[in-house]
């Protein structure tokens, strides 16, 4: 008996644990996960607001078509029925039945339904004029199928005003004293909020990446609509505005125009299983030869950038002086390698910019041996001790090496 009524207590306590709501923290969600699946919700409301659109359309073109059925007979029974009318009437008859004739070419059938008056079925015959106006299917049927369609628009347009993402109509372009023009927040205040950072810079810099990431269609758009822009693929595009690394070589003149020649769009293929197969090209990279490649290369870059983040520019001014006066003390091949391990770091560490040391990867890069050796130029000249000298003037290296032809 213990033992079965230790399992029932188990039993029991497992269903009470079973039934329990569980609770989600919201706050534990990412924020692409939340957009994503809004995205998600939303499309599926769509899907089901269109099918039950397409059935009200369907079931308001039935009802219409039996509506004017209904009126049709209605109306050939009204004129059969003053077809056999006597010429005995009276003349009040006479003219009602003309007042109600002349109401019915101009306006059709009556569909005014009078509670108050109801008709017994033996008058009808008799008050045959009057029932033009009894029909009590048209209005009922035309206010409920107008009532809820109109309900139906108004759910529609309450769901498709409540996305995640912000248009497009926050951003503008702004003339700037560079080349390009930058995009202009209009509303700051609601780009997106991140917390747990120290350097108010780039804390800014997240919120403008986040904003680009829930609005990435629309940024798109943004950017293609531009002009005045460098004529770069949009996959770049899209790696500055997610803040992802880029390779500089990308940015050369000569990969610039492969990028134009080839158009550089990724070809994707659908397979039966609802997957992708993206094709992508080869990276056209070639190493720097030195600074003056790496500078053009880059000045390519932060032009591309500034569009997107216009308030890096003392940034990536700063950095750029920097790579240039670490060339004069290190070997090139050590600075590119340096340049490489900075920009990567900014996309692991959020909370940091261009203008922060970075002493682990001036480290790893820079020691004794990429240091380098200048000469003095006394050193570079050599004393030989079987110089040939006559009258005190140096005699010519052909007779000093026994080579001048006799």
């Amino acid at each position: 008996m213990e033992q079965n009524m230790t399992t029932n207590s188990n039993n029991s306590n497992s269903t009470t644990h079973s039934n329990m709501p569980t609770h989600i923290d919201l706050s534990n969600i990412d924020e692409n996960t939340k957009a994503y699946i809004d995205a998600a919700c939303q499309a599926s409301s769509n899907a089901i607001i269109c099918n039950i659109k397409s059935y009200i359309d369907q079931t308001m073109a039935t009802q219409t078509n039996l509506i004017n059925k209904l009126n049709n007979r209605l109306d050939t029974y009204l004129n059969n029925q003053q077809a056999q009318k006597t010429p005995s009437v009276s003349n009040s008859y006479s003219q009602e039945i003309n007042y109600n004739q002349t109401n019915k070419n101009n306006l059709g059938h009556n569909h005014e339904f009078n509670i108050a008056n109801p008709q017994h079925p033996d008058e009808q015959s008799s008050n045959s004029t009057n029932q033009q106006g009894n029909c009590p299917l048209t209005p009922i049927l035309n206010n409920l199928l107008i009532n809820s369609r109109d309900t139906i628009t108004q759910d529609k347009a309450h769901i498709t005003t409540q996305p995640t993402p912000q248009t497009n109509s926050m951003i503008c372009l702004k003339s700037t004293h560079r080349k390009y023009p930058s995009i202009e927040y209009t509303d700051i205040e609601n780009l997106p909020p991140v917390q747990g950072f120290n350097n108010p810079q780039a804390a800014l810099i997240e919120r403008i990446r986040l904003w680009w990431i829930l609005n990435w269609h629309e940024g798109q758009k943004a950017i293609e609509m531009i002009l005045n822009k460098p004529n770069l693929p949009i996959r770049l595009w899209k790696a500055i505005a997610f803040g992802s690394y880029a390779d500089l070589h990308e940015f050369t003149h000569k990969n610039i125009k492969l990028f134009l020649k080839n158009n550089d769009e990724d070809q994707t293929l659908t397979t039966a299983e609802e997957g992708t197969i993206a094709i992508r090209k080869r990276n056209q990279s070639h190493k720097f030869n030195n600074i003056s490649e790496w500078l053009l290369a880059f000045k390519s870059y932060m032009d591309a950038v500034l569009i997107i983040f216009d308030t890096r520019e003392q940034e990536l001014n700063t950095y750029r002086d920097h790579i240039n006066s670490l060339c004069i003390k290190q070997e090139f091949d050590a600075v590119l390698t340096y340049d490489e391990d900075r920009r990567l770091h900014l996309t692991i560490n959020r909370d940091t910019t261009l203008l922060d040391r970075d002493l682990e990867a001036s480290g790893e890069n820079f020691d004794s041996t990429t240091t380098k050796r200048y000469r003095s130029t006394n050193s570079q000249q050599t004393f030989k001790s079987d110089i040939s000298w006559n009258n005190g003037k140096q005699i010519c290296i052909n007779w000093n090496k026994k080579a001048w032809p006799p």
